[in-house]
């Protein structure tokens, strides 16, 4: 959540080394179109994306925050179609609280577009430690998240 596909640059050249690697916006981040307001329908889109790209029943599928849900609804949808699924910094829900927290964030966002929150992500995704040493991977996923269209959001 709050990142398009570039937050896995640079891990998938490693990754590349020994796989073929796809990165996809999720629907509606980057460059893509949105695919309704659920995960299901999200997850549908990505399995179409399988389909359009050829990948058979051998593909593994990585998800990792909102991308988690996603993937782990693309396997139940559509698990005949992956073969492993890696899930990473996710859960298998939103909790009252966790949901409440994006409420707020999206009400910030109809008010004062991606800038009304860019500091609040920074701090929720990465600790403080890393805010202050690594300051060149905040500014990247600063620019990231102002880059996401607020209707999506």
């Amino acid at each position: 959540l709050l990142a398009d596909r570039s937050v896995f640059d640079r891990i998938v050249p490693r990754l590349a080394k020994s796989r073929r690697v796809i990165v996809p916006d999720l629907p509606g981040f980057g460059g893509s179109s949105p695919a309704g307001s659920t995960i299901a329908g999200i997850a549908d889109r990505i399995a179409g994306l399988l389909v359009a790209l050829r990948l058979g029943p051998e593909t593994d599928v990585v998800g990792n925050g909102l991308g988690g849900f996603v993937a782990s609804t693309l396997a139940i949808r559509h698990g005949a179609r992956i073969d492993r699924l890696v899930l990473a910094g996710t859960g298998a829900g939103f909790s009252e609280q966790g949901r409440g927290a994006f409420h707020v964030m999206a009400g910030r966002v109809r008010e004062q577009g991606m800038e009304g929150v860019v500091e609040i992500a920074m701090k929720r995704l990465f600790p403080e430690p890393f805010l202050a040493d690594r300051p060149d991977v905040v500014e990247e996923r600063r620019r990231g998240l102002l880059r996401t269209n607020p209707a999506f959001f």
